[in-house]
């Protein structure tokens, strides 16, 4: 099995977390999940979770604290996933092609929305 290694911005804006849906042309399409996306070559992790923060929500973020690594299984491939805890400074969102619905969430309501990594949330 393969494992891919990507990085995941837990964003956060006056205590609420943001949740972004998956077009449903992508893979896991309809599941929610925090802003996520591929290391490019060469490229830190940091930079890889604000990059991804900007391209899928249009947003400009600081970096609050990382977050301990998870490992997730998928049907085909195992995921590292290094998550960041990420602070904005506004909730107004372009959502790019990847991404149908966005919705700001509190802590206690993150685990009822489907496909959310619940090892991401126990570390909040």
């Amino acid at each position: 099995m393969q494992t891919l290694i990507i990085v995941a911005g837990v964003v956060q804006y006056k205590n609420k977390y943001l949740l972004l849906k998956r077009s449903p042309q992508n893979y896991s399409g309809g599941d929610w999940e925090f802003v996520m996306g591929f290391i490019k070559e060469k490229e830190l992790a940091e930079f890889a979770v604000l990059r991804e923060l900007q391209e899928e929500t249009g947003l400009t973020g600081t970096i609050i604290k990382p977050l301990s690594p998870v490992e997730v299984m998928g049907r085909k491939y195992r995921y590292v996933v290094i998550p960041y805890l990420v602070e904005v400074h506004s909730r107004i969102i372009v959502l790019s092609d990847e991404h149908t619905e966005y919705v700001w969430t509190t802590k206690k309501e993150l685990p009822t929305y489907k496909g959310i990594i619940m090892a991401i949330i126990n570390l909040l």
